[in-house]
């Protein structure tokens, strides 16, 4: 990838998706209608466009998820630009945004497509797990409940990891790339620029490895690195970076090692453990107990306090209100009773539960725990089998890490916009790799001399 790629392509669409996104900035009727603009134009292009721009798409949606009203990661705070910013228009009781409107589009695409999806039972457990969450939401407005989060989050849920199994809607591997390169490159040019401030901004930092591997000139592959570092320093809550980072470069290592490590590595065995990881870390953990005894002046300490004493107690207080509601059919929006033993306070808690696969089940209910959870743990498998190119490696690798850490750590993986686009790239990637392939036929073997053939992998800009 070079950055001269981003004007390359003169692509009219480009720039007029650039203008609206200024214009999210400007206050006023002027956002607004800018907002209506992109949210209509990114329903229309997932459900009716057969042959997707995924560049395309990011920029549609990069208003919301890279950019934040509230600004929580304390980024770019001193910026002008933000005064008038906004990326929601509120219209009485809906919030109207393109990421609303492009998980909206997800199930109507699903319903087009179904007749050539490879994933027919798959895509009905998804549209039975959408009927659940429209059943608990309207249970909780008969109800008159309400929660500062709003009760739509799991119907948002439900909507956006649909996005794993839309058909393959780009035209082949190399395009696929073409895109993807231009999303890392206009993410770190935003982090660059220390404007990136929305749940965006986690999953670039797993794709440092990827952009390493493919930037040119080779000593712009510095950059992320120093930017890298400079945000650790300034940032007070960096474990999830760390975290990424470390376990990205490491796969990365073990990729460019040798051969035997880089095939077993990528074995299928391998793969499936090393993607059940964080659900083995998370069953783990609400086993102990807590302790109340954390030395916040050494790196263990820390660790130590963030698992236990931070996350642990939402993710107890999130398993009991799982376990003690229906099976089937949860009400939106519930809140949780959070006991923080390091304070000795509790806390009524209305935000996430910072664990993916726990807030699937408090916000839609068990069964869509473990059918949603498992839909994501086969595409990722899938997506893993057909790695034939160093590129191919690095790439899944990148979304692996992001899955285990930020999945682990956070929420937003399953929600619409950084959700929906994460989903909607794994998915994407794991049908431009395997459409030569017979997926019955082809069984690499992992102690195989060279699985590597650059000459067919998509060309290093």
């Amino acid at each position: 990838m070079k950055f001269t790629d981003l004007i390359k392509n003169k692509k009219p669409s480009y720039y007029v998706v650039y203008f609206l996104i200024l214009l999210h900035f400007i206050g006023g009727m002027i956002t607004n209608l800018s907002i209506l603009i992109t949210s209509i134009w990114v329903f229309y292009y997932i459900v009716f466009v057969r042959r997707w721009d995924i560049y395309l798409i990011f920029l549609l949606i990069l208003p919301t998820i890279c950019f934040s009203v509230e600004n929580d990661l304390g980024i770019g705070e001193s910026l002008s630009i933000f005064d008038n910013f906004n990326n929601v228009w509120l219209l009485g009781p809906l919030a109207l945004s393109s990421n609303f409107t492009m998980a909206l589009a997800i199930p109507i695409r699903l319903l087009i497509d179904f007749g050539k999806t490879k994933f027919k039972f798959l895509t009905i457990i998804i549209f039975i797990n959408i009927f659940l969450a429209i059943c608990g939401l309207l249970f909780s407005l008969l109800s008159g409940e309400s929660n500062p989060s709003g009760l739509t989050v799991g119907f948002r849920i439900t909507l956006s990891l649909g996005t794993v199994l839309l058909s393959k809607s780009i035209i082949d591997k190399k395009t696929f790339i073409e895109g993807l390169d231009k999303i890392i490159l206009v993410s770190f040019i935003l982090l660059i620029l220390d404007v990136l401030n929305n749940h965006w901004f986690f999953v670039v930092f797993g794709f440092v490895p990827y952009f390493v591997y493919r930037i040119k000139p080779k000593f712009l592959a510095l950059l992320p690195l120093f930017i890298s570092f400079n945000i650790l320093y300034n940032l007070s809550n960096t474990i999830t970076i760390i975290a990424t980072l470390l376990i990205s470069f490491i796969f990365y290592l073990f990729i460019n090692i040798g051969d035997k490590m880089r095939n077993f590595i990528t074995s299928r065995h391998i793969i499936s453990l090393i993607i059940i990881i964080p659900i083995i870390i998370t069953i783990f953990t609400l086993s102990l107990n807590q302790t109340g005894d954390y030395d916040l002046t050494t790196f263990d300490g820390f660790v130590k306090f963030k698992l236990l004493g931070d996350r642990k107690p939402i993710w107890d207080a999130t398993w009991d209100n799982i376990r003690t509601s229906s099976f089937f059919v949860k009400p939106a929006g519930s809140s949780l009773d959070v006991y923080f033993d390091f304070t000795q306070k509790w806390v009524d808690w209305t935000a996430g539960s910072h664990n993916i696969f726990l807030e699937i089940g408090r916000q839609v209910g068990l069964f869509s725990m473990i059918s949603l959870t498992t839909i994501l743990l086969i595409m990722l498998n899938k997506a893993g089998r057909y790695l034939n190119s160093k590129n191919d490696m690095i790439l899944f690798f990148c979304f692996l890490s992001v899955f285990l850490i930020f999945g682990l750590t956070g929420q937003s993986l399953i929600y619409d916009g950084v959700g929906s686009l994460f989903w909607l790239l794994v998915g994407q990637f794991y049908h431009v790799s395997s459409e030569n392939m017979d997926s019955d036929s082809y069984k690499p073997n992992s102690l195989q001399k060279e699985i590597v053939t650059e000459k067919n992998s998509p060309e290093i800009l």
